[in-house]
């Protein structure tokens, strides 16, 4: 059975028990305040979900 997150809330929930995905952050704001947020985590590859609410 597939589960289909409802919310926000759910879906992190699901991705953090995934295990390929570690969720570094959760990021609000602006798309350039966000990007300016992404730069500072310091890992060699980072994929990157944008979700509009």
């Amino acid at each position: 059975m597939t589960f289909i997150p409802k919310d926000k809330t759910q879906l992190i929930n699901l991705l953090n028990k995934q295990s390929t995905v570690t969720v570094l952050a959760m990021q609000e704001g602006k798309p350039s305040e966000v990007a300016d947020q992404i730069k500072l985590i310091k890992q060699g590859r980072v994929t990157v979900i944008v979700i509009k609410s």
